[in-house]
């Protein structure tokens, strides 16, 4: 009933909604935030595993924001605004580490933009730092693009705000990992134009016809296109009025990381020892990477936000901050 909802809410924001539609939604609105409400939001910058942790979940009745990204959360740069529910509320204690639980917030220091020779860098994507721009609607990053498009010689609309879901998620999940890998990913899929123009806030900014052409002309430039260290930065400090787990995309299918993750995603549908069996698959379903990236080019770009992901626990929950960086209790 979620993935009905949230198609049809996007349907609403684009303007088709017929009479139909509009009856529809009210109809599941009326049967109350339960019915609607998804189980987990799960956000990232593309290419560290969430297609595949969504499937995960959704193959054992857990659910989550569309593959589709029809409902514009998939990539968002910052933890979106939600109308708030009681369902939404529940279970929002924190997920321990393996090496102990770490609470974030938005008062601490934000990690520092660099260039591919370790100096500081101007990003692309729009700034986060402000709580102004925390507090509203996040842009729609993916407004204009839709499935199975590679952006075309036109410049995508620019962003708009998008229709806020009814209920907030009962959990929220950002994955990160690897700057380079993933954007290496990005290029051997083919799309990598496409996901920068979701990622990095300004997609009117980005044309195939400009767009770096290989991951070793994106190497060789330095520009951070995709705003990954804007993105990163907004999901681990940017304030929310929710908790949020991040996860470290490489220790993700490591069982002291896996377990504790499904548990709280999982817990309020399932027993504990589905939720162990549905961890021991996951982790069963490890494979390498597909996409390689030359030893080297970690020297060139990305070296500081690298290092800023490092000395992050592999798995940590943030506590709910105020736009003023407060926490809310």
């Amino acid at each position: 009933m979620h993935a009905l909802h949230a198609a049809l809410i996007s349907r609403q924001g684009d303007g088709s909604a017929s009479a139909g539609v509009q009856q529809l939604l009210a109809a599941l609105e009326a049967a109350g935030p339960e019915l609607v409400t998804m189980d987990v939001l799960i956000c990232s910058f593309g290419g560290v595993g969430s297609t595949q942790l969504s499937n995960h979940l959704n193959a054992h009745g857990v659910t989550t924001n569309l593959l589709t990204d029809t409902d514009n959360l998939r990539h968002c740069p910052r933890p979106p605004r939600f109308a708030s529910s009681q369902a939404a509320s529940e279970s929002t204690a924190s997920v321990t580490s393996p090496t102990g639980p770490v609470t974030g917030s938005a008062a601490e220091p934000k990690p520092a933009l660099h260039r591919r020779d370790g100096g500081p860098t101007t990003s692309t994507s729009a700034s986060t730092a402000t709580a102004a721009g925390a507090g509203t609607a996040p842009a729609n990053f993916t407004t204009g693009l839709r499935l199975g498009q590679d952006g075309g010689g036109a410049a995508p609309s620019l962003p708009q705000a998008p229709q806020l879901p009814l209920c907030r998620p009962r959990h929220v999940v950002y994955l990160y990992g690897d700057p380079l890998a993933a954007v290496a990913s990005h290029y051997r899929r083919g799309h990598a134009c496409h996901q920068a123009q979701k990622t990095s806030g300004h997609p009117a900014r980005l044309s195939p016809a400009t767009f770096p052409a290989t991951f070793d002309d994106y190497v060789s430039r330095g520009e951070d296109l995709f705003g990954l260290e804007d993105h990163f930065r907004g999901w681990s400090t940017a304030p929310a009025d929710y908790p949020v787990t991040l996860v470290r995309y490489e220790r993700m299918f490591d069982m002291e990381v896996a377990l504790p993750l499904f548990s709280m995603m999982c817990g309020h549908k399932l027993s504990e020892q589905q939720v162990r069996t549905m961890a021991e698959a996951f982790v069963a379903s490890k494979r390498p990477r597909s996409s390689q990236v030359p030893a080297e080019y970690y020297g060139r770009m990305y070296r500081r936000l690298l290092a800023d992901m490092d000395a992050l626990p592999h798995l940590h929950t943030r506590g709910a901050t105020g736009v003023d960086g407060s926490d809310i209790s």
